[in-house]
């Protein structure tokens, strides 16, 4: 029987966004790229905001809403999620564009774009981008210009939330991990040691399922 066995660093992983040590997790990883990857990781810096970002406020309850020409630089947070099948994740349209510029509702049965808008505020970052309410998606005129962007955008943005695990929105960001299981032991020295050992996850592939072509004619 041959085992694909990955040997590496354990790392507590919080699997809610509530987690008291989230904000640390993050920051700590975020640090550690920049440090340890220079010329290959991007430096969070003030960029040109593309045609329209949500703006998330800074706390859990603060008006969600979309903002549209701010003509500003800023940081912002990218969304990269897949759509699913059925109902998908809140869209802009023509019919509610006007009013998302005032409030988005809340996001409903779209658990991921709830966990990034609170990863966006964790980070202390204004504005978060995702397709499906910065495009118009029944405009194909506006669809066909913004949709041309997105390469730059996710380039431009501090940090991309990939949702690699989350077959639709109503999954979340974070899943429970696998089984973790124990070893110890004692080595030759006498010395203690303690080995985890657990499943190497597999993340969903959303490629496959993300079609850009459906969205836009769903």
């Amino acid at each position: 029987m041959l085992l694909n066995i990955v040997i590496g660093h354990g790392v507590d992983i919080p699997t809610q966004i509530q987690h008291t040590g989230i904000t640390n997790f993050l920051k700590r990883y975020i640090d550690q790229c920049q440090n340890n990857h220079p010329g290959k990781c991007k430096k969070p810096e003030p960029v040109s905001l593309p045609k329209r970002v949500v703006a998330v406020g800074s706390h859990s309850g603060d008006v969600v809403k979309l903002v549209e020409d701010a003509g500003k630089d800023a940081e912002y947070l990218a969304l990269s999620h897949s759509w699913g099948s059925g109902q998908g994740p809140p869209k802009t349209l023509r019919t509610n564009l006007k009013a998302h510029k005032d409030s988005i509702p809340p996001s409903g049965n779209s658990k991921t774009l709830h966990d990034a808008i609170e990863i966006t505020r964790l980070l202390q970052i204004p504005y978060l981008w995702v397709d499906s309410l910065c495009i118009v998606q029944d405009d194909p005129l506006d669809w066909e210009d913004e949709s041309a962007k997105m390469a730059l955008i996710y380039a431009d943005a501090s940090l991309t939330i990939a949702a690699s695990s989350a077959p639709n929105g109503e999954t979340g960001l974070l899943a429970d991990r696998a089984k973790v299981h124990r070893i110890q032991g004692v080595d030759t020295r006498g010395v203690g040691y303690k080995i985890y050992v657990r499943e190497q996850p597999s993340h969903y592939n959303f490629v496959e399922q993300f079609n850009y072509h459906d969205n836009l004619n769903g």
